[in-house]
């Protein structure tokens, strides 16, 4: 498999996305294994500690910039300290490749 970090995001809409086959999950996430699986295997999910709340707001001003490059962009939640992204495409409620070419290349700019 092609470093996901250096692929592209590709626009997608219900009728033309592809939902990752379940015998191909476990590769896809051996390359973000820091991202969790949702238990109905719809989305994966990170927390990313931050210092406090104004760190939080600047790490999610990052992700915006990478989410917009790509155009493909996360679920959100922002707390005191914390930010936690929830990937999965949203057209067709189920995991893309774009899920995991987005959280690859967050953690590829975090590290």
């Amino acid at each position: 498999m092609q470093n996901l970090a250096d692929k592209r995001c590709v626009p997608c809409e219900s009728d033309n996305a592809i939902p990752i086959r379940e015998e191909e999950l476990s590769s896809f996430l051996d390359e973000v294994p820091s991202w969790n699986l949702s238990s109905d295997g719809s989305s994966i999910t990170k927390t990313f500690d931050c210092d406090d709340f104004v760190g939080a707001v600047n790490f999610l001003e990052f992700v915006t910039d990478i989410a917009e490059a790509e155009g493909h962009h996360p679920n959100v939640r922002i707390e005191y300290g914390n930010v936690t992204l929830e990937l999965t495409t949203n057209s067709i409620h189920a995991l893309t490749e774009n899920d995991f070419i987005l959280a690859a290349k967050i953690d590829a700019r975090v590290s």
